[in-house]
Parts: C-alpha cells; structure tokens; sequence
C-alpha cells in the first residue's frame, strides 16, 4: 500500500457523529451515459465513517474497463496503473462500499460531482444509491462567500498549515483532508450567529439540521470563536524586494538600468522595441497627441504603456487603460502595476481601479428586499440569495465577476444575479444608505488617477468623471466591436424578464408593489394585465417556434431578417402579434402612470418610480420591435439568431458605418489617445485601421504613427510557416481524421508540446473525441482549458492543448516547452453573416469579399502566430492544416513577416523536414548561449581540476543545464570531451550537433590552463 492509502485515525476528530467522509478519483468529469465507453469510470474511494465517535476506513482501487488518461495520473498523485489493475471490479466495490456506508449521511467535498457518479453507477449495477449527501464546497461557500477558489486545495492552504499541505487527489488523503478543514471552518465562523440570520431562508437546506444540532456532538471545546477576518481571504504570497528605480519624467530612460531592473526580475533584459514604446506612449500624452503602434509580440508593452501612464497619474492627470479581455485587466491590476509600484518604491503612492459596467455589481439595498420577501416569492434559488447577501452585505465585496463559477452553477446564480445587480431599476446610489461595493467604487474614481476598464465600457461610458487620456490595449478588437457596442438590439429572453417585473406569475412586480397605494386605478385590473402577459409570452415562444420551422440546424441561426430568410413572412406576422400583445400591456400602465404622476420629477415613491423605469423601457422595446419589422435601410443591418436547442432568439439592428458614432462621441472628446497592439497593420500600414475607426476624422488632432519597431526576435531564424496542400478541406467529411491523424504524427516529432487552435467549437468537440483515446494510448496529455497552458511548459510530459477563438490570444509559453502551433483552417469571415453580408454588397470593389475578410484573417492570423515565439530563445513551426486556395492571402500573409520561411506543401513532406529544423534552432539555442555566457564559463570552469576531463565534462554539461533552465527551456544537447575535443550530440537520438560557437568553448578552456 502507498502513503495514500492509509491513515492514522487517532488524529481524526468529527464535529458530527454517525456520518461517513467519502471521496471518489474519477478517469473524468462524465457521469453519465453508462454503458457507454465515453462515460468516465470510478477508479479509486476512499471512506473514512464516525459511529458514535468512532473512526473506521474503507479504501479500494477499482479496475478500469478503457484506458486512463495520463493526466488523470498527473493529478492523482502516485497513483499509478499496477495499482489499478490489481483493483476489485466496479460491482463488488460497490457492493463493499454500500455495507460500509450503511444508511448514514455522507460528507463530501464537491458533493455533486460524487452524487452524480455514484448514483449513475448504482443504478447501472441494479442498486439503489439511497445516502444523503452533504457538501462542504456548498458549506463553505455560504460562510465564507469572498473567496475566489473553494476546490478543495484552495481551503487545505487556506486552512491547514504546513509545506506540504496541498490536494493530492487521493481518495482516502483527500476524505481526511476534508474533515480536516471542515474543522477549520466550523471553528473559525459563528454558526448561531449565521443561522440566526438565514436558517428562515434556508429550511430546504440539507445541512440546517446537522449544523443546528451538531454543538451537542462536540467532546471537545466550544468552538464558535467568530467570523473569520477579511485579512485572511488571500492565499499568502511572498513580499517582493522594493526596487530602488527612479521614475523620471522621461520614464523610458528608466529601462536602461538594467542593474537596477535584474534586482526586481533577474531575468530583465533591455528591449530597444519597449523603449520605442515607452517613449511615444509618454509624448502621445504628453503634447496631447493621437499615436498609433504595433508593439511585436515580446515587446513587454504592458510595462511599456504603465511607466508613463503612472507617471503622469501621479502628476494629476487621470488616465484610463482600456483592454478587451479580462484577462488582462487582472493581469494589470493584480501583478504589473504593483509590480511596477514596488519597482519604483512607489507603494500606497497611486490608487488604481478596475471599474465595470452596473451590471457587473450586486446592490446591497435590492438584495436585501429580495431577502425580505423571498418566503412569498418563488425565486430561482434561495440559497442562490443567501450567497449573494452574505458576498454583499458588508460593502466589502460586490463584483458580480469575482464570483467563482462553480458558486454561480451551483446556486443557480444567474437568475437571481438579474435581480439584484445594480442595473437593476431598484438600484440608486445617490439615495442609498448602505454599505455598497459598487457605490464606494464610483465614489473612489474622484480620487483616482489610473483606472483600468473594458472597451465595451470605454465607449459607453456612464459615469460623470470625464475621460481624457486613453491607452487602448488590444485595439485590434475595436473593429468589430464598435458594430456590436453601437448596436440595438433585444433577445427573447429580455422581454419576459421585464414582464415578469412589471407583474410575475406568482404575484410580484413593480405594479404590485404600487397597486394598494394607487389613487386613481381608472378601471385598469392587474389580473387583465397579466392576461395579456401570458399572451405576450405566448407570442415570443411562437416567434422562437416558427423561426425554426422545416430547418435542420447545425448551429445557432443567425440571419438577416429580410425576404432571403425562408421563414420570414412567418417571423414577422409574429413579431406583429407580439408587438400588439405589448401594447396591451402598455396602455393601461401608461394611463396609470399618468392619472397618478408617478413620473413626477419631485415624487417620492420608489416603488412608483421603478414602475415607470419598467413602462419606459417597454416602450423602448415596442419602438425597436417597430423598426425591426420595417424595411431594412441601406446603411443598417437586420439580424434575427435563434437559439437552435430552444426557442430563445433575438433580434438586432447593427450600424454599418459606427466608426462615426465612434469618432463623433468618443475620439473628438480626447486629448491624448494610444492604439496599441501587437496586430494593427496591414501590409506594413495603418490604413485599414485608421479607415475602421475614423481616426483621420479628428482633423485637429496630431496623429503619430510608430512603424519602424522592429521585432525583439529573430523571427527569420525561428519560425517556420507551413501550409498543406494535400486539397482536404475543413468541410470534407474526412477532414476530423485527416486532422487527427497528422497531429498524432506531430506528437511523435515535434520535441515539445502542441497548440491546436480552431475556428469551430464544433469541429474542436469532434476533434477532441476521436483523438482522446489515441492519445491516452500514447501517453500523450489532452486539456482545452486556458489555465491549463501552465502544463505546456514542461515538455518533458508530452501534451496537447486545444482551443478555439478564445485561444488565438492570451496563450503565452516562454521557452520551448510549446513549439508547435497548428491552426486547423484560415479564419476567414463567413460571408452568410447578415452583417458581413451587408458589407460586402456595399463594397465598390470587384475583390468586395477580400476588402472585408482580409484585414480580419490577418489580425486574426498574426494573435495565432504570436502564441508560437514569446521568448528570444523560442522556435519552432506553425502549421495551417487547411490553408485555402486565395494566393492573395497567403502573398499578404508573407509581407506580414519578410524573410520568415513560408511554403505550401503535404504535410508528409512537412514533417518530414521537421527533425533537422529542430536540431538546428536547438544548436542556435546553444550557440546563443555560449555567446551570452563566455565569462561565467570562465569564472566557473577556474574551480574544475583540469586532470580530470570526466570532471570538466560534466561541469560544462551541468554549467549549461543550469542556464537553460534560467531561460525556461530544455537542454537538448550534451557535451563530450573526447581526445582533447569537444564534441555535441543531440539528446533526442544522440546524432552529432554542429555548434558554430563551440570554438569560443575551446578559447575558454586555452585561456585557463
């Protein structure tokens, strides 16, 4: 038996008598489907059971019917396939297990995930999984709501001290470990304090009877000892050195100290590109300026933005960074400009925010209605609300995303999010006495300097603090996004929300709050509103309904609404009925709203208010349903999206020209402003862009255009672009196998690990599928989660990571654990997309198609290539698996990187050609190395005993192996000294490198003997 499998139960205590603490290793996340090969097997459960306050243990392994993938002995740790295969069948385990557990309740950690697996296999095996389930992930999450992470590791470090306390995703560890802090939590809340406030709330609860009687089953000390302190929610992180940099005004002078940069990051080294960046990022805000830059990947344009940006927040002036991803943002807030504070000695010297649209906040004052009335109301999930009010209510906490995902699928989230967030009509800070997270973030901005946010909610702006001085990161995105920011449009799903609003099934809404207090009801009847609710809500499922009718859908519709749709005449008769429905429901309330001037400005009743918020915007919809039936105009486009599972749908109606409203409302209000990417050009230029954005509109404005930063790296000597032309398309009914079958190929050549990225999530699904067992055949590591990039780096466990267009940036691998990128086709626009579609046909080009798709394909071609070469030291192939037949595509493709190998050609020939291109950046790699490090050669060659030549060779081989690892790679080649020479041979199958630096290793050791 391993350390794993047993456990020392005279360290075990349990706050709960008569319950069993069980885990479950898994080969998957798939619980269902039994009898199906594609289900995911129970591999190992571990049991630990408290009668009476006695502890005893049931442990097995269970024999694996497919294989298991080898990231599941990865996570597992010393789990290996022996132990397995000497398992018991699934049967008899379950048979063993169901003695053992007897009737009594079962405390797991991530109670569902167990409860799944083992109800679907009992029921596979005749058994009737009959033991309530109690979950502490759950548990967890209502006592302690801020935290980010509630995995089981997360609350191990959290709460159990010790180096190597960590998850070990070992069945029996893992049933200890959650008893042990299951303790932790129990001793560190006040329990009858939480179920004073909630226990109303949460009769249907499973955990309310054991937590309300479990201080009677204590044989130790009381342990209620208080809530635990908000200064305990982080996971604890060592204090970095405080830099001693200068930041000047001219703050791009600062990155030639270098002594003083490796004293912060050790592996600093002085970029000319960051520099050029610094310099014209400081004098666009500086002399109020327009400046447009691509910034190459590796540039470290991040640092390169923050340096002038902070410096000039620091002398008054407020500047907004704007970004299109998230990701980013807390990349920004949480490690580069505290980083760079610390750098420069500048901590608490700046306040920085990250600041959101009112959507993304939680308003105290709404929740706590919410909570009020949540016994009478049917809400989606009251356990969902208990959550929310314990995240929110002390003002600490509020930001809808910060919540982790498995609370918000867990309690249902979403739903009652929608009710409570401060978009919501209910919510008014101005007049608001609570403790708010989102009214002391708007409040904070007067006082701040340096705020972070999202284009989206850049060129939406809501609040009062003007902007002036812009650094757009990611500008590339904007081209397509000002068509979606600008747009207006409605989804099914929005009108019954604010039908429910105004009067909900079950006898809530804004008119109901009003009704009793209502003067002057003209007649009107809430029961005959609500009638025609019903009807509206009849009318918008028709539409979804007959959207669909005689179509066979692959994927969501999404088309333009306009007599080439098949279903249109049928769409739009009811949209018409819808439109009529609405107006039902408007009239009344309108003569209402008027008879008892609940608009007046001066009115004090909230409730009165709120009801005309709800009548306004349902106006607003009947007047968009109105120009959406109308003919389309010749600069607008009609879309109508259906979902194709159900009969959700919206509708939209999308500018052609929103560069305008871009320019009047946004551009011509700044004085400075930075477009930055590291994918602005097109050929060498700016023009498409500056057309996309109507940068050249603001006649009065400087516009600096940077062109001339060169590359960090030396792309012509490090990259290799290929596309096949073994004419199979992406549309072929071949193409998955095709696909699969050269990526196993890829696995076994390329040296280090592979990126497959993909336009289609469908095609990657299919992919996905057919290559998993292949894979796990060869120990070969699958994952298509972006967090997993962190296991690309280690090259030494051979894996594979697909994603799709989520993944065409933010994959960032420095060294060469990643050096292969295969991208399966061009991702070129389709030209059935309504808005797309309308482009094209107002092109006055022959090539119409190509004046739209091609600056998208290449913007979108060059985010693909960048996730290849992040370092200096990085190599390796990127690989178009269907390249298309456009040359006029491929010829831009090439000026886009002048001298970098590009060819056409089968993808036998192209692997066949891999190997030697491997040797050869591997040799680069060592030949680099020997240059830059001649003199610590030296320095540590003077303590080797020159007699001994097997001595010598292992410091050289050692010396290197070191300095590989400093750059994050692998050190591939070895060195022999071998009479008197010095010769290198490849490690991957000993054949001879040739170094062109290796005579600067022979003048080293002449200068030292």
């Amino acid at each position: 038996m391993t350390k794993f499998n047993t456990i020392n139960l005279n360290e075990l205590k349990s706050y709960f008598k008569n319950v069993v603490y069980l885990d479950i290793e898994t080969s998957g996340l798939n619980a269902s489907l039994y009898g199906n090969k594609s289900k995911s097997e129970i591999l190992e459960i571990g049991a630990i059971k408290f009668t009476d306050g006695t502890p005893s243990v049931f442990h097995t392994f269970i024999r694996p019917k497919f294989g298991i993938p080898e990231t599941i002995f990865d996570l597992c740790e010393d789990l290996n396939a022996e132990d397995l295969n000497n398992g018991i069948d699934i049967s008899e385990a379950l048979f063993k297990l169901s003695n053992f557990l007897e009737d009594l309740p079962l405390i797991c950690h991530k109670g569902k995930f167990q409860h799944a697996f083992l109800t679907s296999y009992y029921r596979e095996h005749s058994l009737n999984f009959k033991n309530e389930i109690l979950d502490t992930m759950e548990l967890f999450a209502l006592l302690e709501p801020y935290h980010k992470e509630f995995n089981l590791d997360y609350f191990i470090k959290q709460k159990l001290s010790g180096s190597l306390n960590y998850e070990k995703n070992r069945a029996l560890e893992d049933a200890k470990d959650t008893i042990l802090v299951l303790n932790q939590v129990l001793e560190n809340n006040n329990i009858t304090i939480f179920l004073n406030d909630y226990s109303i709330n949460l009769l249907n609860w499973n955990w309310l009877s054991y937590l309300t009687n479990y201080s009677t089953h204590v044989e130790t000390e009381k342990i209620f000892k208080g809530s635990m302190p908000i200064s305990s929610i982080n996971m604890k992180t060592e204090r970095k050195k405080i830099g001693n940099l200068k930041l000047i005004k001219e703050c791009e002078e600062s990155l030639k100290d270098i002594e003083l940069w490796k004293e912060i990051s050790p592996n600093y080294i002085f970029r000319k590109a960051q520099y050029e960046v610094t310099k014209n990022v400081r004098k666009s805000i500086n002399q109020k300026a327009f400046s447009i830059m691509e910034a190459p990947t590796g540039t470290g344009k991040s640092v390169a933005y923050l340096l002038p940006s902070i410096y000039s927040a620091l002398h008054g002036e407020r500047v907004f960074i704007s970004t299109n991803t998230k990701e980013l943002q807390n990349q920004l807030v949480s490690k580069d400009i505290p980083n760079l504070l610390n750098a420069f000695n500048l901590n608490n010297k700046l306040d920085y925010k990250v600041i959101k649209g009112k959507n993304n906040y939680i308003c105290p004052e709404v929740l706590d209605d919410l909570l009020k009335h949540s016994l009478s109301n049917q809400l989606p999930d009251r356990l969902g609300l208990v959550y929310l009010h314990r995240y929110a209510s002390n003002g600490k906490f509020g930001d809808i995303e910060d919540i982790n995902q498995w609370v918000v699928d867990n309690f249902n989230l979403k739903p009652v999010v929608t009710l409570c967030n401060a978009g919501n009509d209910g919510c008014d800070i101005n007049s608001c006495s609570r403790l708010c997270f989102y009214k002391e973030s708007i409040e904070a901005l007067d006082d701040t300097n340096l705020i972070i946010l999202n284009h989206a909610l850049l060129l939406r702006w809501p609040y009062k603090q003007e902007i002036k001085n812009v650094i757009l990161d990611e500008a590339h995105n904007l081209r397509d996004l000002l068509f979606e920011v600008y747009a207006e449009r409605i989804s099914s799903l929005d009108i019954i929300k604010l039908l429910d609003e105004i009067v909900s099934k079950d006898g809530q809404g804004a008119l109901v709050y009003v009704w009793r207090s209502l003067k002057n009801k003209e007649n009107s009847s809430i029961d005959k509103i609500r009638e025609y609710i019903s009807s509206a809500k009849a009318s918008i499922d028709a539409i979804g309904k007959v959207s669909k009718e005689n179509m066979n859908l692959l994927y969501n519709l999404d088309i333009s609404f306009n007599k080439d749709f098949a279903n249109y005449s049928k769409v739009l008769t009811a949209m018409k009925i819808l439109i009529e429905d609405l107006n039902l429901v408007y009239r009344p309330l309108k003569k209402l709203i008027d008879y008892n001037n609940l608009d007046d400005e001066n009115s004090k009743n909230k409730k009165g208010i709120i009801l005309v918020k709800k009548c306004d915007k349902l106006k607003a919809i009947i007047d968009f349903l109105n120009s959406f039936i109308m003919p389309e105009e010749e600069f607008k486009c009609n879309g109508f999206v259906c979902n194709k599972d159900s009969f959700f749908w919206e509708a939209y109606i999308k500018d052609l020209n929103p560069a305008n409203y871009f320019c009047d409302r946004f551009l011509k209000t700044l004085d400075s402003c930075v477009f930055l990417s590291a994918t602005l050009k097109t050929s060498g230029k700016y023009e498409d862009l500056k057309k996309a954005l109507a940068i050249n509109s603001v006649e009065d404005k400087q516009t600096i255009e940077i062109t001339d930063i060169d590359n960090t790296f030396d792309l012509k000597k490090r990259a290799i672009i290929c596309a096949t032309n073994d004419n199979i398309s992406y549309d072929s009914s071949n193409f998955i196998s095709y696909l699969v079958e050269n990526i196993l190929k890829l696995t076994s050549i390329v040296p280090g690990n592979i990126l497959v990225l993909f336009t289609s999530k469908n095609r990657q699904e299919n992919f996905k599928n057919l290559i998993l067992p292949e894979l796990n055949k060869r120990h070969i590591r699958l994952y298509e989660n972006k967090k997993d990039v962190v296991h690309l780096k280690d090259r030494s466990k051979k894996s594979v990571l697909i994603g799709s267009k989520g993944f065409f940036e933010g994959i960032d691998v420095a060294g060469d654990g990643l050096n292969c990128v295969v991208l399966e086709k061009l991702p070129n626009i389709s030209p059935t997309d309504p808005l797309f579609k309308k482009l094209i046909s107002k092109q006055k080009v022959d090539y119409a198609y190509g004046e739209i798709n091609e600056p998208r394909v290449l913007t979108s071609f060059k985010q693909c290539f960048g996730r290849l070469i992040r370092t200096e030291y990085d190599f390796g192939y990127f690989l178009v698996m269907d390249g298309g037949t456009n040359s006029r595509i491929w010829s831009k493709i090439g000026k886009e990187y002048p001298g970098v190998r590009l060819y056409h050609s089968s993808i036998d020939s192209i692997i066949k050609s891999m190997p030697n291109n491997y040797k050869s950046w591997e040799s680069m790699n060592f030949d680099k190395l020997i240059l830059e490090t001649k003199e610590q050669l030296a320095t540590e060659l003077k303590k080797v005993n020159f007699k001994d030549y097997k001595i010598l060779e292992d410091t050289l081989n050692d010396f290197y192996k070191t300095k590989f690892k400093e750059k994050k790679l692998t050190k591939s080649i070895n060195l022999y000294i071998e009479n008197k020479s010095i010769n290198a041979y490849h490690e991957s199958d000993n054949s001879q490198a040739y170094l062109k630096n290796k005579n600067i290793l022979f003048s080293v050791l002449k200068s030292l003997i």
